[in-house]
């Protein structure tokens, strides 16, 4: 067997330990870890080729495949043993796990080149994870509630359809597995036991077919001190991921993996087109020379729609055309342009959250209770909450949502977002203009104050909120 050592230098312990926990975490969870592995890899500039990443991603997965045989060892014991047990419920099982594994099977044998080489790239990998958010959000529309033991032929055919998309990085096989197997029937609990059992035969088919490529000296790899740890690492965390997703099944929405998904999706996306570069100060004095009234407003807007908000310098724009005005025209168009731009994001999540609050509150599983104590703190609270959520663009949709999910007046809610967003740009234009002189020095400590000012905020909620309870009782 030959193992190529060149890479030992470049591949250490500590990627290969932090590589394997992401892997086994990444597997049965539904966020795609072929996605993940691929994401991490490029960001640690590995300085292989995609085929050969795919090859120590597929060892990693050795680890998934023992935890999966651990997890599950009293269910394939009695499958292996049905044609002499005569147990008719394990022997249909294995059989639609076969019917289920053709089509992925058949995927991978002829088309793995494509997928290590065409679908490996940043973009290509957001545009996946943004994908597989959305199947999964879709298909927690379903509420079926069949069992495994009605599951048909055909329908098991579907779900190993499903897993075949799933060789493509970013596409989340668990993911796709039980959105499919919902949207054939089965409940949350049996779809899932369905796409962990299902997983079994592709990873262990992979997993030789690297083995054998290894075996023939054509994969590189790094020395096996290394593999052995990135092995390990994915045993445990995978044993982990099984072990949660199985014991909180009926609790766990898949809601909140879908959000998961488009946020690091589109948050990799930005990072592709350089989006992180409107961090850059000389580079957010160039647009509103440039442009103006119409980049204050765009990037006010821009900093209350998440996940966007993460990189929009709004408060750059505002402090930097405060210094860059001339004439009370231009602070009267610049304070309007603003005003408008965070407006329209606040109405956007207001009547997002009145339109649509109480049912995605079911759909992640808030009680009454919860939505009650929501309900009594905005009520309490509610005129500084939406006061001080405008000082922070990436609270700004979240109190606007809370405020609409929970029915706050219009006009009471119209009043305290109107007030907090005015005093909240005036501040900033004012504070750019008096200190256009220490503009860099300025501009040097927003991230800090930022900081804190969401560790405030987040501190005097959590005070608030204890306030409400000690009451109650």
């Amino acid at each position: 067997m030959a193992l190529h050592l060149g890479y030992h230098s470049f591949i250490t312990l500590l990627h290969s330990l932090f590589l394997g926990l992401l892997q086994g975490l990444t597997e049965f969870l539904p966020i795609s870890s072929s996605g993940h592995l691929a994401i991490a890899e490029a960001f640690l500039d590995l300085p292989f080729g995609p085929r050969e990443l795919q090859s120590f991603d597929v060892v990693l997965h050795g680890g998934s495949l023992l935890a999966l045989f651990l997890a599950y060892f009293s269910v394939w014991q009695k499958m292996l043993l049905s044609p002499f047990t005569k147990d008719k419920a394990s022997q249909r099982l294995f059989l639609l796990l076969i019917l289920a594994t053709i089509p992925a099977g058949l995927a991978g044998f002829f088309l793995e080149d494509i997928f290590a080489d065409y679908f490996r790239s940043l973009p290509s990998l957001a545009i996946q994870l943004i994908l597989s958010g959305g199947i999964l959000f879709l298909a927690e529309r379903f509420q079926p509630s069949g069992a495994l033991s009605s599951l048909k032929p055909l329908q098991a055919l579907l779900v190993g359809a499903a897993q075949a998309f799933a060789l493509v990085p970013g596409l989340s096989r668990s993911g796709l597995t039980i959105s499919a197997g919902r949207a054939v029937g089965l409940s949350r609990e049996d779809a899932i036991q369905f796409s962990f059992l299902a997983a079994f035969p592709i990873i262990a088919g992979a997993v030789l077919l690297t083995g054998v490529r290894i075996a023939q000296g054509s994969v590189l790899l790094p020395s096996m001190e290394i593999l052995s740890v990135g092995f390990v690492a994915s045993l445990l965390s995978s044993l982990a991921a099984i072990i949660l997703l199985k014991r909180f099944a009926s609790r766990i929405s898949m809601t909140w993996f879908a959000a998961y998904l488009f946020l690091i999706g589109l948050g990799v996306l930005g990072y592709y087109v350089h989006l992180e570069r409107l961090g850059n100060p000389a580079t957010v004095q160039l647009f509103v020379e440039r442009y103006g009234a119409a980049v204050l407003f765009l990037f006010a807007f821009v900093e209350t729609v998440p996940p966007l908000s993460f990189f929009s310098p709004g408060i750059l724009a505002l402090l930097i055309g405060g210094a860059l005005i001339q004439s009370p025209l231009i602070a009267v168009l610049f304070f309007a342009a603003a005003m408008l731009g965070v407006i329209l994001g606040n109405l956007l999540f207001y009547y997002l959250g009145r339109r649509y609050g109480r049912g995605w509150a079911v759909n992640v599983h808030m009680t009454e209770k919860q939505l009650a104590s929501a309900e009594l703190f905005m009520r309490r609270f509610g005129v500084i909450s939406v006061l001080l959520g405008q000082c922070v663009g990436t609270l700004r949709p979240v109190v606007s949502f809370v405020a609409g999910t929970v029915r706050m007046s219009p006009l009471r809610y119209y009043t305290c977002m109107l007030l907090g967003a005015a005093v909240f740009i005036v501040f900033l234009l004012g504070s750019g203009y008096v200190l256009r002189q220490q503009i860099q020095l300025l501009l040097s400590i927003v991230g800090i104050a930022g900081t804190a000012f969401v560790v405030i905020a987040i501190f005097v909620i959590w005070i608030m909120q204890r306030k409400i309870k000690k009451n109650r009782s």
